[in-house]
């Protein structure tokens, strides 16, 4: 029988699960939005990494019953390894999952794609390169030692035909330059496969919110500006659209559950989408993580009424506090 958290705490503690989830935004907004589906951006950590008492044996199980307590629609994987979607896809019947391995052989780590296979059907998927040759398999620019690479999926939604263009990447942890470079040629690509689409992006980018990729991925919704050469019409930052800047929301905690300090997982939408809710999710199990990043899920709905003052559900107060620093250097693991 597949275990949820709230199984693995009572197994563990005989108890209650030591956790508590999130309040999500409320029912009756939801009810008001039956077209509504989750997203989420769910970074790993690779199987194979030495973490010791948080080696992914020893999580696995925490993480696949994070993953099934939301029941997302669409989750955009980072960092993970075959044998890990060995494992999910054992515990997800329920789901497609797909993309390819970074490396020239098209093995080793992914950014994997989970599509919900009742909600959505994938009409077409492939993976690129962020590099000067895209299509190259395992080609590397731009100052990026390892190969960086976007998976990405065209859907049509079950529910009402509508089309969706999901993307999901994983941006280098040292170069600043491949970063830019790299979310360049992501806004491009995307307005070319997007052909009237919403538009999804998921990832770890690496990047804190002021840097200069995430500027230019964000166009001029935050004040910078996109050249001639970028097609895609702008996307917004989900959490950003909801909660607004908050120091409180580190996406990366080295296992440690830490929540000051910054985000750099995201879940960019199309401009027209309706924000119903923005969250990131610290679920764990007696102070063990599912990883050592938080996932992000968001519950968008494409359909809703559009105004600028309807687009956004006013669960939380928007607050512009003081904004990260927006140095582009940062040094995290790859």
């Amino acid at each position: 029988m597949p275990l949820s958290l709230g199984m693995i705490g009572s197994l563990v503690l005989c108890g209650p699960p030591p956790y508590s989830k999130q309040p999500t935004a409320n029912c009756d907004m939801h009810s008001q939005h039956t077209s509504s589906f989750k997203v989420m951006s769910f970074n790993l950590r690779r199987g194979d990494a030495n973490d010791g008492c948080n080696h992914w044996q020893k999580r696995r199980d925490i993480a696949v019953a994070v993953i099934r307590d939301e029941m997302p629609d669409i989750v955009g994987l980072q960092e993970v390894l075959p044998s890990q979607l060995g494992y999910l896809r054992q515990a997800f019947a329920g789901y497609d999952i797909i993309g390819c391995g970074r490396r020239e052989d098209r093995r080793g780590e992914h950014v994997a794609l989970m599509v919900r296979r009742s909600r959505f059907c994938i009409d077409t998927n492939a993976t690129f390169w962020f590099s000067e040759t895209p299509d190259v398999a395992g080609s590397t620019h731009w100052g990026n030692r390892l190969p960086r690479i976007c998976t990405w999926a065209r859907l049509s939604d079950r529910m009402n035909g509508d089309s969706l263009l999901c993307l999901n990447l994983h941006l280098d942890h040292l170069s600043g330059r491949s970063r830019y470079r790299s979310v360049q040629l992501l806004l491009q690509r995307a307005g070319e496969l997007a052909d009237g689409a919403e538009v999804i992006v998921t990832g770890d980018f690496n990047a804190l919110a002021l840097s200069r990729c995430m500027r230019l991925m964000s166009g001029n919704q935050y004040g910078s500006h996109r050249d001639s050469t970028n097609y895609l019409p702008p996307v917004v930052d989900t959490y950003r659209e909801i909660n607004g800047f908050r120091w409180l929301s580190s996406t990366h905690h080295w296992f440690t559950g830490r929540r000051f300090g910054p985000r750099i997982d995201y879940i960019f939408a199309s401009a027209s989408a309706y924000i119903l809710d923005a969250r990131i999710l610290r679920a764990n199990l007696d102070g063990r993580y599912p990883s050592d990043h938080f996932p992000i899920v968001v519950d968008l709905d494409f359909s809703a009424p559009m105004g600028e003052e309807h687009r956004h559900f006013p669960r939380l107060e928007r607050r512009e506090a003081l904004p990260y620093h927006s140095e582009d250097t940062m040094k995290i693991k790859g």
